[in-house]
């Protein structure tokens, strides 16, 4: 009885020890799961490290260094991405199902296609990730949000950044 237990808390420890990575798909999930997603405007550098890469982040960090120059140079306008949703097309107040589609790996990125199914009515869009992964770590290369206009953040981030700097 003794080895038993022995042998069952043994076989814990290293399967627990050799658990394997989180997959592609959890990962995806859990950035749909995090608050990122409807949160509006340029977020802070720690907000969005734990999903996107270091280029993303760059471009994060001096958008909002660019939007916060802006919004204290003119107080009675409205920087460009304030009221935006950056990680998703889809509106924040519709109901949708999301669905992973697609996953498609390309010299190291994966091009993730995401669609959402709207609760009601026949409304559908999609976007895409591109996700890098180095040593079973996944992270956000960029986002092509293509409900209404097929744009990819990189692009939204780098236009608001020439737009505030006029």
């Amino acid at each position: 009885m003794k080895k038993q237990a022995i042998s069952i808390a043994l076989m814990t420890l290293l399967f627990g020890c050799t658990a394997s990575a989180p997959s592609l798909n959890a990962f995806i999930n859990d950035f749909y799961d995090s608050n990122l997603v409807t949160t509006f405007g340029i977020l802070e550098d720690d907000a969005v490290k734990a999903y996107v890469s270091d280029d993303l982040r760059v471009l994060f960090s001096k958008a909002r260094e660019v939007q916060d120059t802006f919004a204290t140079k003119h107080p009675d306008l409205k920087p460009r991405l304030v009221d935006t949703l950056l990680f998703t097309s889809v509106p924040h107040d519709q109901p949708t199902k999301r669905t992973i589609q697609d996953i498609k790996e390309v010299n190291g990125i994966y091009k993730v296609t995401v669609s959402f199914d709207a609760i009601e009515g026949n409304d559908r869009c999609a976007d895409k990730l591109f996700i890098s992964s180095n040593d079973d770590l996944f992270e956000i290369a960029d986002i092509e949000l293509g409900c209404y206009e097929s744009k990819k953040l990189s692009t939204l981030l780098s236009e608001s950044i020439k737009d505030h700097q006029k």
